[in-house]
């Protein structure tokens, strides 16, 4: 389990130019080309988000989320919680 934003909802576009990704126009930050122990990213496709998945970001931009193909959209399915912020 990972904590993440839900970004992108089903009908959203998502966006890629170069390695910059871009939900409905709001960038989501640029894919890294490896990871840290230089296996090979590759950003997600572009296209709409489909019924029952999500664009996810997490804080970090080093965060593994939906800007990676081997991670990509997330299934309704696989979310277990939802979060509220107390700041």
């Amino acid at each position: 389990p990972f904590f993440k934003r839900i970004e992108g909802i089903p009908g959203d576009v998502v966006q890629v130019q170069e390695r910059s990704v871009n939900v409905n126009g709001k960038a989501m930050g640029s894919a890294k080309t490896h990871t840290f122990d230089r296996q090979p990213l590759m950003p997600i496709e572009a296209g709409v988000i489909p019924p029952g998945y999500f664009y996810v970001r997490g804080d970090s931009a080093d965060s593994f989320d939906s800007r990676y193909r081997s991670s990509g959209l997330v299934r309704s399915s696989q979310i277990i919680a939802t979060l509220t912020p107390l700041f």
